[in-house]
């Protein structure tokens, strides 16, 4: 696993100008640049979807969700079928996620964010936590 090492101005893109977004968003499609590539590469895209309150499902590397479960983060298996996680074949790992999208559809997802709000809140508190940062240390930003 990889994780990407952006600078303190991803903090100041979230709170300027995507905090809005994710405050009416349900679940977040992150889409991470390593596609191909056996590892999971996990970016601010992920951790910004898990500091926004959403849902992430993955459309890009393979075992993200593996990665982030692994991490201490909730990836909401209850809701989300993340075995598009474990595919090898790319494109057969894309069509997985969309079915798993398409399936959503039916899915009362204002009532869905309400029923996770404690969830959503314990992940923020995890990614701001001292025990998640100390996994990474030392870590020179």
């Amino acid at each position: 696993m990889s994780i990407a090492n952006g600078s303190f101005k991803n903090a100041e893109t979230y709170h300027k100008l995507l905090r809005p977004k994710f405050q009416s968003t349900c679940i977040s499609i992150i889409t991470e640049p390593c596609f191909y590539e056996k590892e999971a590469l996990i970016t601010e895209k992920t951790f910004m979807a898990f500091m926004g309150g959403t849902i992430p499902i993955w459309f890009g590397g393979w075992k993200n969700a593996t990665a982030m479960r692994n991490l201490g983060f909730d990836v909401f298996d209850d809701v989300i079928n993340h075995s598009y996680d474990n595919i090898e074949d790319d494109r057969e790992r894309i069509s997985t996620a969309v079915k798993e999208l398409d399936r959503l559809n039916d899915t009362d997802l204002y009532k869905l964010h309400a029923n996770c709000k404690q969830r959503f809140v314990k992940n923020q508190q995890w990614l701001k936590g001292p025990e998640f940062v100390d996994q990474f240390l030392p870590l020179k930003i």
